[in-house]
């Protein structure tokens, strides 16, 4: 009976001992996935701010572009309006009647 209960000793040491191995493998484990996740999450985050910059780049010069055409084309037409109010002929004397008329009646 004493060697029967020193063989069960003996199983529940072992069994223990790698209980406590396979607990050893499980935080082995846990620790290495931890890495490889930090990793490949640092590795995102770098893709993401890469790309989030060059999209943004991407819209100020689009941006950039639109206000010059606009401010081009803003010029244009100002210069067009100048210059066919520099062509057209003044008549000051119904200009000065007008406001004599609207002026003193």
């Amino acid at each position: 009976m004493e060697e029967n209960l020193e063989d069960n000793i003996d199983i529940t040491r072992h069994l223990l001992e790698v209980e406590n191995e396979a607990g050893q493998m499980v935080a082995e484990a846990e620790k290495e996935a931890d890495s490889i996740i930090a990793t490949a999450r640092a590795e995102a985050e770098g893709e993401f701010k890469s790309r989030y910059a060059d999209f943004v780049k991407s819209l100020d010069a689009k941006e950039e572009e639109a206000r010059k055409a606009f401010r081009d084309g803003h010029d244009k037409q100002l210069d067009e309006y100048k210059r066919s109010l520099e062509s057209k002929e003044k008549d000051s004397s119904s200009f000065n009647s007008l406001l004599e008329k609207l002026l003193y009646a």
